[in-house]
C-alpha cells in the first residue's frame, strides 16, 4: 500500500510542478535517452527522441513487457509494474504530454497513445487481468482509469482536434 501512495504522491508532485501558467510545462529538462533492457522475465524498450523527453521505468516480477515511444518536445512517461506478466505500451507524439501506468498484480494490459499537445493520461491497476485503454488527439485532454480487482475492462477516446 506504500507503493500506491507514493505513486499518488509523485503524480500530484508532478501536476504541481509542471502547472505554470495554465500550460503543462516540464520543471526540468532532461537528457535524451535511448535505451534497451532485455534480462531474463523483463523486457522493456525507452525511446526518447529529442532532449526534452523523459521516459522512466520500474520493473519488478517476471515477464513484464514495457514499451515506451516518445517524439517532439516536453514529454514524460513513466511505468511502474510489480507482478507478472503485465504489459504496458506509451507514446507519444507533440510536445508537453504525460503518461503514467502503475500496474500492480498479474496479467494485466495498458496501453496509452498521445497525439498533440499538453495531454494527461494515467492508467491505475491493481489485481489480475485488467485491461485499459486511453487513445488522445488533440490539445488539453486529461482522462485517467483506475481498476481494482480483476478482469476489469476500461477504454477512452478522446479528439479534441
Amino acid at each position: 500500500m506504500k507503493k500506491v501512495y507514493l505513486f499518488t504522491l509523485l503524480v500530484l508532485l508532478l501536476m504541481l510542478m509542471s502547472s505554470i501558467n495554465g500550460e503543462l510545462v516540464l520543471a526540468k529538462t532532461f537528457v535524451r535517452q535511448e535505451f534497451t533492457q532485455q534480462m531474463e522475465g523483463f523486457f522493456s524498450e525507452e525511446f526518447a527522441l529529442d532532449e526534452e523527453d523523459s521516459v522512466y521505468l520500474y520493473q519488478d516480477g517476471e515477464g513484464n513487457s514495457a514499451h515506451q515511444l516518445q517524439n517532439n518536445d516536453s514529454n514524460l512517461a513513466f511505468i511502474y509494474q510489480e507482478g507478472n506478466n503485465n504489459t504496458a505500451t506509451q507514446n507519444q507524439e507533440g510536445r508537453n504530454n504525460w503518461a503514467g501506468v502503475q500496474q500492480l498484480g498479474n496479467d494485466n494490459f495498458a496501453y496509452v497513445d498521445q497525439i498533440g499537445e499538453n495531454n494527461w493520461a494515467g492508467v491505475y491497476q491493481e489485481g489480475n487481468k485488467n485491461c485499459a485503454n486511453i487513445s488522445q488527439e488533440g490539445s488539453y485532454n486529461w482522462a485517467g482509469i483506475s481498476q481494482t480487482g480483476n478482469n476489469n475492462r476500461a477504454t477512452i477516446i478522446q479528439n479534441n482536434i
